[in-house]
């Protein structure tokens, strides 16, 4: 299961609680979040670094929760494309370093979203 299908099939809210407080050391964990994993643990078994694959990515569901709450920063998804196109066109034209990864974020988090949420829907 990927980050994404998570937070369809659970929401938000029960990724930001599984995230908050999570040891840093956790890297994976089981689909029904009852179960965390260090990949660098050098005291798995033969079997876990087989399974790693087939886990959640933690920093994966945390960029995808920062990128919710990116959008949402905008008024939402709407209104964050709009800003994405605002610096598009300033990049286009010279724009500053600062604008270059303010419009990298952005665009990340408008993707971000929409894997989650699909093309031009509002999260509930």
């Amino acid at each position: 299961m990927k980050a994404t299908q998570f937070i369809k099939d659970h929401g938000l809210e029960r990724a930001r609680h599984v995230l908050s407080g999570l040891p840093a050391y956790y890297t994976h964990m089981t689909n029904d979040a009852r179960m965390f994993v260090s990949e660098h643990n050098k005291d798995l078994g033969e079997n876990i670094p087989k399974q790693l694959p087939n886990l959640i990515r933690l920093d994966d569901l945390q960029r995808l929760v920062e990128s919710v709450d990116t959008v949402g920063m905008w008024g939402g998804i709407s209104e964050a494309r709009a800003h994405l196109e605002s610096l598009t066109d300033r990049c286009r034209n010279g724009g500053l370093e600062a604008t270059r990864e303010q419009h990298r974020i952005l665009k990340e988090a408008v993707r971000d979203y929409e894997s989650i949420y699909g093309e031009g829907n509002e999260a509930n």
